[in-house]
């Protein structure tokens, strides 16, 4: 390999290397998956012919924060049995409607 066409080490003027700082190596820690997750039926049922939609959604509602997540909204406030089977996670503000309503 060519001294500095490596892009985490290269060679520096003075012939000694230099390596990115400590945090360019430490990872986030991952968070839990939401509790609902396992037996969502909009993951489970409504959803299950479009894997690669899933997993996108999954990703950004269900795996860490699920804080904006209108179903886990809705599920946290009124229960299981209120939120609605087409409710999409990515409709928090028709979730705080079904809250006020």
């Amino acid at each position: 390999m060519v001294a500095g066409s490596n892009p985490v080490f290269r060679s520096n003027k003075w012939g000694g290397f230099w390596a990115p700082p400590i945090h360019f190596w430490r990872q986030e820690p991952e968070m839990a998956d939401c509790e609902c997750l396992p037996r969502c039926p909009f993951f489970n049922e409504q959803m299950s012919d479009m894997p690669a939609t899933v997993e996108m959604y999954k990703r950004k509602y269900c795996r860490g924060d699920n804080s904006q997540c209108g179903r886990y909204i809705v599920f946290q406030a009124l229960g299981r049995e209120r939120v609605p089977p087409d409710l999409y996670p990515h409709e928090h503000d028709r979730a705080q409607e079904l809250l006020l309503a």
